[in-house]
């Protein structure tokens, strides 16, 4: 039994007939040295409207349940005997979004992605490609493509979303997987913290800004099998992170040793002992945090149960991999680290 047309359905059909004209259309530029546009009454191309949608951004739309998700297709066995891997729909929504200038790109299942051996070490972009040529086809401008090169011409361009890294007689799974993968949010201004949404129903890394406070919060936090973040995050004051140390534990007093990042500055607090019990040796050396951030430069700080006789030196020597070195310069029961901060890289 066919069902006619309401009026409605007739009305949104005309909507998306008029958008599509809109975006798809030929232009002529005019021949002046400069111009503006909409004009009314005349169509854009689809250059036009990108223009006119770049300042909302390009990236995954994150509800939650990691939409566009890189994984092994069923089994190592089968990964490495196939040579593909899945580009994965969210766990919460069984879809993944993204924008890409302007345009939207759905995917409405996993999609199977195939990546051949090679002969010299290559990299694999996995990217949601625009292509103006892909109007005129039914699933439209965008599409999931592995490519060794980026290739920009003809209006084309690209949202990244995995690099994989692979060399000659490697297999599959042991290749280089490196995660891209840049998300579109919102910023949204409230007055008062009380007036923040609920953080799960809003896309990962949504901006709010308090203006009573003057803080800045995002929605984080999510995981695999939440709908959505978790929780917002202060970006002007952030949270602390506690030291993950045995060795050198919380004294028992004063501040529970921890770190935060704010900008490029780490900053410490806390008071810490030894775990045996012993002293620390005047002169010697502690990898004091191990869980903090490396160092980009060298600072001198002091602080300690008396800071004119017993201070800390903190050395952060530039370099990867290097965590900030604490120089007790005399023996001590314990250090207050209160006060102390660095540089990271």
């Amino acid at each position: 039994m066919s069902i006619d047309p309401t009026s409605y359905d007739l009305q949104q059909d005309s909507r998306i007939d008029a958008l599509n004209e809109i975006i798809t259309t030929s232009y002529e530029e005019p021949g002046r040295v400069e111009y503006s546009y909409p004009v009314v009454d005349q169509p854009m191309n689809d250059e036009q409207w990108q223009y006119v949608a770049m300042a909302m951004g390009s990236g995954v739309m994150d509800e939650g349940g990691r939409p566009y998700w890189l994984k092994l297709n069923e089994s190592e066995a089968n990964t490495n005997s196939t040579n593909t891997m899945l580009l994965t729909v969210s766990t919460v929504t069984d879809t993944a979004q993204a924008s890409l200038r302007g345009f939207y790109h759905r995917l409405m299942a996993d999609k199977v992605l195939s990546f051949p051996g090679v002969t010299s070490e290559t990299i694999y972009y996995v990217a949601l490609q625009y292509d103006p040529l892909g109007h005129q086809e039914p699933t439209g401008p965008i599409s999931v493509q592995v490519v060794t090169t980026l290739d920009y011409t003809r209006g084309k361009h690209y949202l990244e979303l995995w690099r994989v890294i692979r060399k000659p007689n490697q297999l599959l799974t042991d290749a280089t997987i490196e995660r891209v993968r840049p998300r579109a949010a919102p910023t949204q201004v409230v007055a008062t913290w009380d007036q923040l949404p609920d953080a799960s129903k809003c896309l990962w890394g949504s901006l709010f800004f308090v203006h009573e406070t003057a803080e800045t919060v995002m929605a984080v936090g999510s995981t695999e099998d939440a709908g959505g973040p978790t929780r917002w995050l202060n970006l002007t004051s952030p949270e602390w992170v506690e030291s993950t140390s045995g060795a050198f534990p919380w004294a028992g007093h004063g501040e529970k040793p921890a770190w935060r990042t704010v900008g490029d500055r780490v900053e410490l607090r806390g008071r810490v002992k030894r775990q045996d019990g012993s002293t620390f040796a005047g002169g010697n050396d502690y990898t004091l945090i191990p869980n903090c951030p490396d160092v980009g430069a060298t600072s001198l700080m002091h602080a300690g149960a008396d800071q004119k006789t017993n201070p800390v030196r903190i050395d952060a020597v530039k370099g990867s991999g290097n965590k900030p070195k604490f120089i007790i310069k005399e023996n001590a029961a314990w250090a207050d680290l209160t006060g102390l901060f660095y540089y990271r890289k």
